[in-house]
């Protein structure tokens, strides 16, 4: 009518989507059951606070619970979240390199040493206990508890925080398989020249060419179940399921010191410190252009205990190595391996494509109206 406002128009693909996010809403703000608090998915979710903050990229335990529970339990989804959020915080300083030597070992397992140097410690695991679902459990009681936290019971108590030199040096712990096999010339250098500085992927985000620290930067945020596809299906193509020597190692997990450099004083401050797990994997050298006198060994070090996913990295890591220039084997790895971008392409399916299929429909029909007669199959 002539003189009366335009109204915007409103259609129903936009109505529908703002239901189904009013129904998100309700169904995690209004369900009947307690909600689960931080504390709650820290304590008894805890490897999968420790998985989303690896495939995040953020070592921030309330932030990666926060994205779990808001996720409903889908740790891909809770992990796009958890990157999401650390686009939008300011870069405020740039921590001291860390030597691993430092870390405190909470679980420190050699499989290739029925008596290793040092100490194995089984710490906290399930891998001696049997698969089966316990249907009547109970609540233990208050007795039943030790009270101290998980990460608290070590042998040997941490150093204490507080300003230091940056270029600390080795801790009380034994050292790794690689640097034993060192001591007896078995091992293949793997170290640049130069010492390069390590790349930072986060801001310089290439995938490809890239020297092993990116590389390794990687592996560290990708997707743990991609990992392990990748190196599963690699075994199963070079029929190497049971190897006599590779693939075994070392692993660690334990916690590390996060200290930021003092450019005062050129001192260290420590700030906090992050729980993470270190793998090495042994590589039997056999080829033809290899030095057969000798190994290689593989590392993957990533947030929390998450040791499916460091061994992964080991073992892509040397299998990696080897195959450069070789396949196209490194490209499907660093491509496909980070589970935002293939989630997020499989995600976008579910997406409206009618216009596009439209097309392709109106297509077919040209297609069919030149050629009448054309049998089901058949190419012109």
């Amino acid at each position: 009518m002539a003189g009366e406002p335009l109204m915007a128009y409103r259609s129903p693909g936009l109505d529908a989507i703002e239901a189904a996010t009013r129904l998100v809403a309700r169904r995690h703000d209004h369900d009947p059951s307690q909600p689960l608090g931080l504390d709650q998915v820290k304590g008894r979710l805890r490897l999968m606070v420790d998985q989303v903050m690896s495939e995040g990229g953020l070592w921030d335990e309330d932030t990666a619970a926060r994205a779990f529970g808001q996720a409903e339990g889908d740790s891909v989804e809770a992990a796009h979240l958890v990157r999401t959020y650390r686009l939008s915080l300011p870069q405020l300083a740039t921590t001291a390199v860390t030597d691993v030597a430092e870390l405190v070992p909470l679980r420190r397992i050699v499989p290739v040493y029925r008596t290793p140097p040092g100490r194995q410690i089984l710490g906290q695991t399930r891998d001696y206990l049997p698969r089966l679902l316990r249907t009547n459990e109970t609540a233990a009681s208050d007795e039943d508890h030790d009270h101290r936290r998980p990460d608290d019971m070590l042998a040997t108590p941490p150093a204490a925080p507080g300003p230091r030199a940056c270029d600390t040096s080795a801790g009380p712990w034994p050292e790794r398989i690689h640097e034993l096999l060192e001591a007896r010339d078995l091992v293949v250098s793997r170290s640049a020249p130069g010492d390069p500085d390590p790349v930072d992927v986060a801001s310089e985000p290439r995938i490809l060419d890239q020297d092993r620290s990116a590389r390794l930067y990687l592996l560290a945020r990708a997707e743990t179940a991609a990992l392990v596809l990748h190196w599963y299906t690699h075994l199963l193509n070079e029929g190497q399921m049971s190897p006599a020597v590779g693939g075994h190692g070392e692993v660690r997990v334990g916690r590390l010191p996060v200290r930021v450099p003092n450019p005062l004083t050129g001192g260290c401050a420590e700030v906090g410190e992050v729980r993470v797990t270190e793998a090495e994997a042994i590589e039997n050298l056999d080829r033809h252009d290899e030095d057969t006198t000798r190994f290689d060994v593989g590392y993957g070090l990533c947030f929390g205990q998450n040791e499916r996913k460091a061994l992964a990295i080991s073992n892509l890591d040397i299998i990696l190595e080897r195959d450069r220039g070789r396949s196209e084997f490194e490209q499907l790895v660093l491509r496909t391996a980070d589970g935002m971008d293939a989630n997020g392409l499989l995600e976008h399916v579910k997406l409206p494509h009618y216009v596009t299929f439209r097309a392709a429909v109106d297509t077919k029909a040209e297609l069919r109206a030149r050629n009448p007669h054309t049998d089901t199959g058949e190419a012109e």
